[in-house]
C-alpha cells in the first residue's frame, strides 16, 4: 500500500510540475560568460603567454581588450590548446587595425614549418606572427596569421604550420 501511495505522489508532483513548466524556458549557458563566438582557451597545464614590450608584459586596445602570443606553438586547428584558462583565441576583429606588439627576445626560432624544419625569425627575435581563430575567405581550411609589427595586416596562414597563438581576455 505504501508504495502505491509514493507512485500517486511522485506522478502528481511529475504531472503538476510539467504542466506548470510548460511556458518556461531553461537556459544552459555553454561557457562561462555566455559568450559563444570565442573559441575559448583550454588552460591545459603549461600554458603561459610571451612577455611583450611595455609596463604590462601585454597589450592592449582601446576597448580594453588584451591579448598577448602563446608561448607555446600549436597548428591553427589546435590553437585553443595553447591559450590560458578564461582568455580566448583572439579574432582579427580583436585586435587593433594598425599599431604593433613586440616582444621580449626568447628564442631563435618563429614557427615550425609542415615538414617539422624550424623557421627564424623574419626580421629580429622581437617580431612574430601567430594564428588567429579566424580562416582565410580564400580557403576555409587554412587560417590567418598576424605580425606582431603590423597588427593590421593579416596573412594567409598554412593551417600545419606550428606558431603561437594570440590570446586575448578583458
Amino acid at each position: 500500500m505504501k508504495q502505491v501511495l509514493w507512485l500517486i505522489a511522485m506522478a502528481t508532483v511529475f504531472f503538476t510540475t510539467s504542466a506548470l513548466a510548460a511556458d518556461k524556458v531553461v537556459v544552459i549557458p555553454l561557457n562561462a560568460s555566455g559568450n559563444t563566438d570565442k573559441l575559448w582557451g583550454k588552460g591545459r597545464p603549461g600554458t603561459t603567454l610571451r612577455s611583450h614590450s611595455g609596463a604590462t608584459g601585454y597589450c592592449s586596445t582601446p576597448s580594453g581588450v588584451n591579448f598577448a602570443l602563446s608561448y607555446t606553438f600549436a597548428t591553427w586547428q589546435n590553437a585553443a590548446e595553447v591559450c590560458p584558462s578564461g582568455k580566448w583565441v583572439c579574432r582579427i576583429s580583436d585586435l587593433p587595425p594598425s599599431g604593433s606588439c613586440n616582444l621580449q627576445p626568447l628564442s631563435s626560432i618563429s614557427f615550425r614549418r609542415c615538414d617539422g624544419s624550424e623557421g627564424p625569425y623574419e626580421f629580429d627575435q622581437t617580431i612574430m606572427a601567430g594564428h588567429l581563430a579566424d580562416a582565410d575567405a580564400s580557403d576555409p581550411i587554412a587560417g590567418i596569421v598576424v605580425s606582431s609589427s603590423t597588427l593590421g595586416t593579416p596573412t594567409k596562414g598554412f593551417s600545419c604550420t606550428e606558431r603561437p597563438v594570440w590570446c586575448c581576455w578583458k
